[in-house]
């Protein structure tokens, strides 16, 4: 987990339309997303004195307030990724070998750095949420990443296009 950084987990609530409207009105007004609202709202409700401060972006390293920043406002696994590539990220399918989670890297090193489930969503809820699988995944449950294709030799390729 990168220093600074809580795990999150979705969650989905049914709120009256009039409270909705007043977290878009301060949403707006301060120009942050609706989740940022909720997020302070909740946390001043509940807990008053928190040893550590999510919402205090000040507090965090810039590259883990904009991992934070991206993964609360993306709207798709595309946006997501050009999000974090901005921050010096990048996401990759498997960690230590398991296709299922998703992983965390240096954009440039292309060096590990956490599972991101570890440190935020897992790969089902970013894509229930993206109401599609991680690119490269097919929909079927269970199913794993197409192989990658094989390249012919150039003499091969020769006699399959003559062919």
């Amino acid at each position: 987990m990168l220093p600074g950084m809580m795990k999150h987990l979705s969650v989905t609530l049914q709120l009256p339309l009039d409270l909705i409207e007043l977290i878009d009105a301060q949403a707006r007004s301060e120009e942050i997303p609706p989740a940022e609202v909720m997020r302070r709202a909740l946390r001043a409700a509940l807990a008053p004195e928190p040893s550590f401060d999510l919402i205090n972006r000040a507090a965090m390293s810039p590259e883990d307030a904009a991992l934070q920043s991206a993964l609360s406002v993306a709207s798709g696994w595309l946006d997501l990724q050009n999000r974090l590539g901005q921050a010096g990220y990048v996401l990759r399918l498997g960690v230590a070998g398991d296709l299922g989670r998703l992983a965390l890297h240096d954009r440039t090193s292309l060096q590990f750095l956490t599972a991101l489930d570890e440190i935020g969503p897992t790969m089902d809820d970013l894509a229930l949420r993206f109401r599609a699988p991680f690119p490269g995944i097919a929909a079927q449950p269970g199913a794993r990443p197409p192989q990658t294709p094989r390249i012919l030799p150039a003499w091969l390729r020769g006699r399959r296009d003559s062919a």
